[in-house]
């Protein structure tokens, strides 16, 4: 469009002023999307407004939109059993909650206590107990209610019923409820307001850092190009960081059913040697 042509664009009530292309995809696909999850997942249109899709929407992109997908494919296998531990059923819960997989859950909760460095402590035990009553099958309710019953923890109580809403298994696959963000940006206000001065020099200190962390990329780069500074928001960051062990899990899982004797081919051979004996 001619940038000079004194015109307001409007789609399905949303002014676009940029990105003509990508805006009007966007809206076009979000309905569709929308539905599929609203069926997918028994949410309501309130729900699914909860979610913080910036925190899902990159991570899917780089990780899992192209490879990921593809390589599950690959190796997809009909037979529903899990092929670690022989239960019948192998769900999606199932592959996070195998007890034969213990090593790949540990990874996970060992992530949000590097979350510490940076984000408020009470949002990183809610998401520590979360994710942990999560794997151990635990009642989510009566964990959620436990947490509650603690001093200080009536500002997250929207927190914990959105994110109860969308699931915390949805968590682990980058659904996120707005109010983590929400809760984090007032710690940090409430932190800069408990202390000013020290707050400044905090930051002074971490911008000095920056700058010459940028000054020591810049005479490293041989290419001349500007490197670009990781601006990631926090919990964005988690999900990124949790994404490896999710596949590590599913690519343990795929090895185990296709290697022979040790993994998921001795249900079948034991399947066979025992009808052979029947």
């Amino acid at each position: 469009m001619d940038p000079k042509t004194a015109i307001q664009y409007h789609l399905n009530g949303r002014t676009i002023t940029r990105d003509f292309k990508r805006s009007v995809r966007e809206l076009l696909s979000l309905l569709l999307l929308q539905k599929f999850y609203l069926e997918k997942f028994g949410w309501s249109d309130t729900v699914f407004g909860t979610v913080e899709w910036d925190i899902f929407r990159p991570v899917y992109k780089k990780y899992l939109a192209k490879n990921g997908i593809q390589w599950m494919h690959k190796f997809c296998i009909h037979d529903k059993r899990c092929a670690s531990c022989w239960h019948t059923l192998e769900d999606d819960d199932h592959i996070f909650r195998c007890t034969k997989r213990k090593a790949h859950r540990r990874s996970i909760i060992k992530q949000t206590n590097i979350l510490r460095n940076s984000v408020d402590p009470i949002l990183c035990d809610i998401l520590k107990e979360g994710l942990l009553a999560y794997f151990l099958w635990e009642c989510m309710t009566t964990t959620m209610l436990r947490i509650r019953g603690q001093a200080g923890m009536e500002r997250y109580d929207l927190l914990i019923d959105e994110q109860l809403l969308i699931g915390w298994d949805n968590l682990l696959r980058g659904k996120f409820t707005t109010q983590w963000k929400i809760q984090q940006k007032s710690y940090i206000t409430r932190k800069r307001l408990s202390n000013p001065a020290l707050y400044a020099r905090k930051q002074q200190r971490k911008k000095r850092e920056e700058e010459k962390n940028k000054r020591n990329d810049k005479n490293k780069k041989k290419d001349g190009k500007k490197k670009k500074t990781n601006k990631t928001e926090a919990f964005h960051f988690f999900f990124q960081s949790i994404v490896p062990h999710i596949k590590e899990i599913w690519k343990d899982r795929c090895i185990d059913r296709n290697t022979p004797v040790v993994g998921g081919r001795i249900v079948a051979e034991y399947d066979t040697l025992s009808k052979k004996v029947i």
